[in-house]
Formats: C-alpha cells, structure tokens, sequence
C-alpha cells in the first residue's frame, strides 16, 4: 500500500528565493529538465563548429607527418590556424542563433515567468538574433586578425599573442554585456556597446571572473591538445568533454552570467531608469514582512 507523505511544513514566501545566489540554485533544483533542454538544443547550434575543430585536427596530424622539422610543423600550423578561423566565422553566426534563443529561455527561467520552451527558444531567436549575430560577426573577425597576426612570426613569439589576449581579457568581457542587455532593453547597438563598456569598467574585477572560467575550459582543451601527441586517445576525450560541457555546462554558465548581469543592471541602470525591473525574480524577506498586517 502506498502511503503519501505529506511535508514537515507548509510551503509559504519565505520559501521563495530572496537573492540572486538562491535563484540560481533554486532554477537548478526545481527546473533542470529546461537546463537539459537548453543543453540539448545548444549542442545542435554548435555542431558545425565541433566539425570545423574534428577537422583542423585531423588535418593537423597529417601536417606534422607531411613535415621534417618542428619549426617547419610550428610555422604551418599558424597559417592553418588562420584557414580554419575563416571557416568559423559562419560556425559562429550559427552559434548566435542558439544563444539568441537560450538566452530568452534563461530570462524566462530567472524572472520566474512561465517557460514555454520551443515558443520561448523561438521568440528569442526573432528578438535576439541580430545584435548576437553581429557581436559573433565581429568576434569572428577580431579571431581571424589574432590568428593573422600570430602567422606572422613575430620575435619573440610572445608579442603575436598579445592583440589575442587583448581580444580575450577587454573585449569578451564587453561582449557579454552587450548580449545580456538585448534580453532587456531595446537599444541601437552602438548604444550596446556604449553601455556594455562602462558596466565593464565598473565591474571589472566580476566581469574578468567569468573570462577566467572560459579560459579555464580553453585551456583544458589546450593541455588535451598537448596530450594527444601521445595518444590519439586524448582527442577523443577532449570532443566528448566539450559536448558533456556544452550540454551540462554552457546552460549553467549563462544563467550565472545572466543573473550577474542583472544584479549589474538593477545598480546602474534598473535603479533610475526603470524601477519596476528592479529585483525582478526575487521576493524580498523586506516585501513579505511589510505585506503582513499588523
């Protein structure tokens, strides 16, 4: 016989998320199934790009077969690197289109409004896609130019990878802002950017946290890179690793973000201009008490 089990107490607002840390784990809990959802959609947008990556790699053993000297390897891989960063440039206009759409899924998620997945993902798509498309556009090119500039073979080596590292430390962190606010505010994207770089400047030490943690997955893809030349086995690991990551990860990464950069807005901007976005999600332990009757 089965026997329901009934809760030690009853659900009340106290219950609800009060802060942003809480929602996060909160949409965790209670609404994985979206997050797996989420997970499952971006690993098809991201697709192509896996490929273009199979390929550099696959073609990059057969480099270093093909020639006799390390040094000779070196150089040709850099100019391969360009090759293969035009090829991504169309790889991440399709990226665009999955986060466009996740990242209406996500705003969803952490306002606590209803989630209608497909419906969400779509309108998202419609709303979002043209400042993604452009910001992964721009990104695209800015890579291609890092990688055209590491080919050149500058001495010592150190100096071509500046303008890359320049690329990741001021200008990802810039991009995510002007990605997060297209889930709120309708602006011109010169005005994007415009606010995305003083929100930069005024959160810098958050902001350069999260480029560290994509840094951190580059990196470990790096290390598997360096691995492989010992084993192909290590290949193998580094893909399987990136879909897990895309799947389980990425979803989880955005609702961080996202809800960062909300805490972000309603400091700056949410505060003066539009009060009624302010805490938006949350239920304040303050509100609940001053809504009892005395």
């Amino acid at each position: 016989m089965n026997v329901r089990r009934h809760a030690e107490r009853e659900f009340t607002e106290f219950d609800l998320p009060h802060n942003r840390k809480e929602v996060f784990f909160d949409r965790l809990k209670t609404r994985f199934d979206v997050f797996f959802k989420l997970g499952l959609m971006l690993a098809l947008f991201f697709l192509p790009m896996l490929a273009v990556a199979v390929y550099g790699d696959i073609a990059k053993v057969g480099l270093s077969s093909d020639l006799a000297t390390e040094e000779e390897f070196a150089a040709a891989i850099k100019i391969f690197d360009v090759t293969l960063a035009v090829y991504y440039i169309p790889c991440l206009l399709l990226v665009a289109v999955g986060l466009a759409g996740a990242a209406k899924v996500v705003r969803q998620l952490i306002w606590g409004e209803g989630v209608f997945f497909f419906a969400d993902f779509g309108s998202g798509i419609k709303q979002n896609y043209a400042p993604f498309a452009i910001t992964f556009l721009l990104g695209g090119i800015v890579n291609l130019f890092d990688r055209f500039v590491i080919s050149l073979g500058f001495e010592p080596e150190f100096v071509a990878y500046i303008p890359l590292g320049a690329s990741v430390v001021f200008l990802t962190p810039i991009a995510m802002f002007v990605l997060s606010q297209t889930t709120v505010y309708v602006n011109g994207y010169l005005q994007l950017v415009k606010n995305a770089f003083k929100l930069f400047i005024k959160t810098l030490a958050p902001s350069l946290l999260f480029v560290a943690m994509i840094a951190l997955w580059f990196v470990g893809g790096w290390a598997l890179d360096l691995l492989s030349s010992i084993s192909a086995a290590f290949l193998i690991v580094k893909y399987v690793l990136a879909v897990v990551g895309i799947i389980f990860l990425l979803p989880t990464f955005l609702t961080a973000r996202l809800l960062f950069d909300m805490s972000v807005f309603d400091k700056y901007i949410n505060k003066k201009d539009y009060p009624e976005l302010v805490d938006k999600g949350l239920v304040r332990i303050t509100d609940i008490n001053a809504a009892k009757p005395r």
